[in-house]
């Protein structure tokens, strides 16, 4: 039997703020086309509708976070090799409309070309790899070559040679921070899917480690935990809101075309009600406009949180079932044989310091043939997102539940 693996490879490193010396470049605005801009809205579409399912499923005393952005490219990179109910269905699912697959590819280009050279002080990269044992339809690969940066692997063994060569791979994309990620059932595999999305940098101003005191957080169940609770009077104003059910509070990275929101709910209100904030586009464009600047002191939790997660349910929920369907599936456009998808797993780890962020995260799909000055403290359960400003593109979401953990 013929199985297929599509793998997601998403990273974020943190930079140590004393390490850097170099002023940040001029905030420059990324801007897009017209067919670029209305995929974009797609993604995010895309992205916000995949963490409401993953955040409607997901237990609200359990830590989690995962990447959108790297799901929603590699649905792209799937719609390249997808054809018939298949191909109409990711379309539909990511929103595209009368779009084409072309409008896709070029927006990645674009968007990769853009984002990765916006901030001096942050680095993002985007890469893939594609794995057979046979070969590739010539055209697919040729698409992900050019507008992907894909790495081409054909007539692999899907051994343990092939396995090592993975986490060669790996190791070097994600400058060391994956070493290794085990495929299971690598023997009886055909093809592999890999997209790795890299992120590094420093928050705009740090926080000091030495105002690092345990402090408590209050869990969903009433307890508390004893954590390290950061604390900052920061110098420059931060973005800032409140609203009804809940509080966001805005860090930037670098010079500000990336930045992490945290999203907390006032006494009372609950995670999914923080989470449905962020529910939609205009949500979140409402948000970065209503956001106001103020001079801030926040205390929040230095947290570190690994999850594994399965999006499969999530994405047939969302309109995707043609993929998961062995007698459906049009996978040809891709290989000759086409396949199936049967499980999207995505493993994903986050540390938040004093300095900045580190997060990592890989997505398995595997298939088968057949204002004034405000105080802040974060002392209970939140979510957050990591955006980039201009497009909104959301790197990565998720929920701190309990920062001991």
């Amino acid at each position: 039997m013929k199985r297929i693996a599509s793998i997601m490879l998403v990273v974020a490193a943190v930079l140590s703020c004393s390490k850097v010396n170099n002023e940040p470049t001029p905030y420059q605005k990324v801007k897009l086309g017209t067919k670029a801009a209305e995929v974009n809205a797609s993604f995010i579409d895309f992205s916000l509708g995949l963490n409401e399912a993953i955040a409607t499923k997901s237990d609200e005393k359990q830590n989690y976070c995962f990447s959108p952005l790297s799901a929603a490219l590699n649905m792209a990179l799937l719609l390249n090799g997808a054809d018939g109910a298949t191909f109409e269905q990711i379309k539909k699912v990511l929103g595209l409309d009368s779009l084409t697959e072309s409008d896709v590819n070029a927006y990645v280009r674009t968007m990769m070309d853009l984002i990765r050279t916006a901030d001096n002080q942050t680095t993002i990269s985007f890469s893939s790899s594609l794995w057979n044992r046979k070969t590739f339809v010539p055209t697919f690969a040729e698409t992900c070559r050019t507008f992907y940066d894909s790495e081409i692997f054909e007539n692999e063994s899907f051994g343990s040679s092939t396995q090592a060569e993975l986490n060669k791979w790996a190791k070097r994309v994600t400058n060391g921070m994956i070493s290794e990620f085990t495929i299971p059932d690598l023997e009886f595999l055909f093809f592999l899917v890999t997209n790795n999305l890299y992120f590094k940098g420093i928050w705009s101003e740090c926080f000091e480690e030495s105002k690092t005191k345990n402090g408590q957080f209050k869990l969903a169940d009433g307890t508390s935990v004893t954590v390290p609770m950061m604390s900052a009077k920061f110098k420059k104003p931060k973005g800032y809101l409140r609203m009804e059910t809940c509080k966001c509070v805005e860090l930037p990275y670098g010079n500000g075309h990336y930045s992490m929101l945290l999203i907390v709910p006032e006494d009372g209100h609950t995670l999914a009600e923080a989470h449905r904030a962020i529910r939609d586009k205009e949500a979140i464009n409402w948000i970065e406009t209503t956001m106001g600047r103020t001079n801030l002191t926040l205390t929040m939790p230095r947290f570190s949180i690994a999850s594994s997660l399965e999006l499969q349910d999530a994405l047939k929920g969302m309109g995707l079932k043609s993929l998961f369907n062995p007698s459906e599936c049009d996978l040809t456009k891709m290989i000759s044989d086409g396949g199936s998808v049967g499980r999207v797993t995505q493993k994903a780890v986050i540390k938040v310091d004093e300095s900045g962020t580190e997060a990592a995260a890989t997505t398995v799909s595997t298939s088968a043939i057949g204002a004034s000055g405000h105080e802040m403290t974060i002392d209970r359960p939140f979510a957050f997102v990591i955006i980039e400003k201009d497009t909104n593109a959301i790197l990565f979401s998720g929920q701190v539940a309990d920062p001991s953990k």
